[in-house]
């Protein structure tokens, strides 16, 4: 992604609300891959974007079906991966600061889906 004073202008207010996002969808060990692959996915939405809503609005419906693609592909990788290696799988250690954080949107995770809105 080649810097763009433009674009960085435009993203900077929103960084808080794209990190929120990858916390929300990506355990510790992968919240950076998944906010590098939203700001990526922003970038090249970036000349869509028309002024026809807030730009925090376009940001967040580019970035959040990117993170929907992502957890997608990530729940495949791991079914896969825990198919071929049912044992051996540890977790991974988050940082201190992080981990009650972490820990609060793992549980979130782990909670079944809701069938009704």
């Amino acid at each position: 992604m080649p810097h763009d004073p433009a674009f960085s202008e435009w993203i900077s207010p929103h960084l808080p609300a794209l990190r929120r996002l990858s916390r929300a969808f990506a355990a510790s060990a992968d919240q950076a891959d998944l906010l590098q692959e939203l700001l990526i996915a922003v970038w090249k939405a970036w000349p869509a974007f028309r002024g026809e809503s807030l730009p925090a609005t376009f940001i967040y419906r580019v970035a959040h079906n990117r993170a929907l693609t992502w957890k997608r592909r990530e729940s495949l990788r791991l079914l896969r991966l825990f198919e071929t290696q049912r044992e051996g799988l540890q977790p991974l250690t988050p940082e201190p600061s992080d981990a009650r954080l972490d820990q609060v949107f793992d549980a979130l995770r782990a909670l079944p889906r809701s069938t009704g809105r």
